[in-house]
């Protein structure tokens, strides 16, 4: 970890970062909407890289000591196919029960 000890929040500039989180849902329900959820995260600037910023948000001046410490990544998520459909389709074959839809037509 950096040592922010160097930073307080007089000589930290104050930020507010706004930014989206996953979402997930179990889709139980129909009327879920599908998307980021937009948060947001306040807090002084200690550190800003290419690959991510760090805020505080808590600090002991007795102590001269950050409590709390966010730091968020600002490199894109990388994705990776781990199977085609055509292998998942080809792996799973044998696995339908009969009646069950591969592709839009009936197994048979």
């Amino acid at each position: 970890m950096s040592d922010y000890s160097h930073l307080t929040p007089l000589n930290a500039p104050l930020v507010r970062i706004d930014w989206e989180d996953i979402y997930s849902s179990d889709r139980w329900n129909d009327d879920d909407v599908i998307q980021p959820a937009e948060s947001y995260q306040e807090g002084h600037l200690l550190e800003l890289t290419p690959a991510m910023v760090v805020v505080g948000s808590a600090y002991s001046w007795r102590e001269k000591h950050w409590g709390t410490i966010t730091a968020m990544s600002l490199v894109p998520p990388e994705i990776s196919v781990l199977m085609t459909v055509e292998e998942i389709t080809a792996r799973d074959e044998h696995r339908r029960p009969v009646g069950d839809p591969v592709g839009g037509k009936e197994a048979p």
